[in-house]
């Protein structure tokens, strides 16, 4: 579409910013000098070598392709090439403002009708080249992004051809890179707006501001649907990612609680910042071994009958749950669960959860509700040999002792007999907790990842860098004044009629 590509636009900012450097201390006398240099170039072909000050001159000259177009036919200016516009000068400062005064008149007297319009032009431009600075950011996809946009602003144009439409200065450096090749820049400008757009940076500054709102409003009218567009995309994606998050955070949730389901979590808190014994962050559950609970008697269910204490049995999902109704229940004083409950086991109770593929729970309460009943016993001290699909738990103080708020007895530690090591005591409500945490940090990684990675597959500065790049809502301010302004200049009698 352009004959430019990404590469020109870059080397355009190198050499605003060498020529920034070496002609910031030019005046008046100065520019005159290049321009009579230039035309002397154009006069004696052959003899002149190309320099620095006769680039300057012949790429402003290029910033007003009407007049440049009328020139070289009228006046036989010599073919100057785009590799000679866009080398990186290196002339030094002194030879800048010694050789060209030294040159004198030696040029046709067909250029003194040009000579004042392009010494004006030239001296507008050097306020263009102090501005030129913010151009050094500018990265490979800002730029990519701001030729996009420079295909929009010539689209405006073309839909409203007799409004004077103005650029933003990052547009604007789209548009000298595309002048600097005035035959294409004519062929291809007219196709994509309409007209041989003139580049006019001798309005005033208040016109060219005017302007400038205005065409922001256009611009918005015009392209606002694509936004709404890339808006609905956006919420589209935000809201996959959010369930997609949620779904990792609680597979990450449930990962943690089978595997840490044993682990006593409680031990990284504090129990002294909470308030009494039966606080369900600081309750725990010590494992006692395989087989129901027992406080008076151990062997075989069939010679261990449970005097001491009333049992109630229900199916959970898990043993997470089976404490959970532990908990609720302030005489509870232990448990017994079963993930695979064997059908002889479930004879005794109120239960069918092997029918139904899930865990059966039996908790412990005392028998008897006063402490002076002979034989009154309120913990559990041992387990039956026999129904080992169970695991034993028994309600634990912070001592790691069997115990319960009821008892008046004397508490005993918990034996260690029939206690498998490799399951050891475990707190499930702060595992729960705990577990909680982490899968929420686990569906935020998740999120910010996946949001970067999407930001970058849509190559969206705006998402990525807070909108740099030129477009109109990222915040470049109003216009400064024409071409070289803080705008990049009104686009004159080209896009006003």
């Amino acid at each position: 579409m352009f004959w430019f590509k990404t590469e020109h636009v870059l080397k355009e900012t190198l050499v605003l910013a060498k020529l920034n450097n070496l002609l910031q201390n030019s005046n008046q006398k100065h520019v005159e000098a290049f321009v009579e240099e230039y035309f002397s170039y154009h006069t004696h072909r052959g003899i002149y070598s190309f320099n620095t000050r006769i680039q300057f001159v012949a790429r402003v000259h290029r910033l007003h392709p009407r007049e440049y177009k009328q020139h070289k036919k009228n006046l036989a200016l010599a073919e100057v090439f785009i590799d000679q516009l866009q080398t990186i000068p290196e002339d030094e400062t002194r030879e800048i403002y010694g050789e060209g005064e030294k040159k004198g008149k030696d040029y046709a007297p067909r250029f003194e009708k040009i000579k004042i319009w392009l010494i004006d032009a030239c001296m507008r431009h050097l306020n263009f080249l102090k501005k030129s600075s913010i151009f050094q950011k500018y990265d490979e996809p800002i730029i990519q992004k701001l030729i996009e946009e420079y295909k929009h602003f010539l689209n405006l144009k073309k839909e409203n051809p007799k409004m004077l439409i103005v650029p933003t200065n990052a547009q604007d450096l789209i548009w000298h890179t595309h002048q600097l090749d005035n035959e294409k820049y004519e062929k291809e400008v007219t196709q994509l707006s309409g007209i041989f757009l003139n580049h006019d940076d001798e309005l005033a500054e208040e016109v060219t501001a005017l302007n400038f709102k205005r065409t922001k409003k256009m611009w918005n009218k015009r392209y606002e649907k694509q936004n709404i567009k890339y808006s609905w995309i956006f919420i589209v994606l935000f809201l996959v990612l959010l369930f997609s998050s949620i779904g990792v955070g609680r597979f990450t949730f449930l990962q943690f609680e089978e595997k840490y389901a044993n682990f006593r979590f409680s031990n990284l808190l504090n129990t002294s910042l909470f308030f009494g014994r039966r606080n369900l962050m600081t309750d725990n559950f010590e494992r006692m071994g395989d087989g129901y609970c027992r406080n008076s008697c151990s062997g075989s269910i069939a010679n261990c009958k449970e005097e001491h204490v009333l049992w109630h049995d229900s199916c959970e999902s898990s043993r997470t749950m089976c404490v959970t109704v532990c908990r609720e229940n302030l005489n509870c004083i232990a448990y017994s669960y079963a993930t695979y409950p064997s059908a002889i086991s479930e004879t005794y109770g109120n239960t069918n959860c092997g029918q139904t593929s899930m865990g059966r729970c039996v908790i412990y309460v005392p028998r008897y509700t006063s402490n002076t009943t002979s034989n009154y016993e309120c913990r559990m001290k041992s387990t039956t040999d026999d129904r080992d699909e169970y695991d034993c738990y028994c309600r634990v103080d912070s001592n790691g002792q069997c115990t319960n708020s009821g008892c008046t007895e004397t508490v005993i530690p918990v034996s260690n007999t029939n206690v498998d090591q490799s399951a050891d005591a475990s707190d499930d409500s702060v595992g729960g907790w705990v577990g909680t945490i982490i899968a929420i940090c686990f569906g935020v990684c998740f999120f910010g990842i996946c949001a970067v990675v999407c930001c970058g597959f849509m190559n969206n500065d705006k998402c990525c860098k807070g909108g740099e790049g030129g477009n109109w809502g990222g915040g470049f301010s109003s216009c400064g004044g024409g071409c070289g302004g803080g705008c990049g200049g009104g686009c004159g009698g080209g896009c006003g009629g």
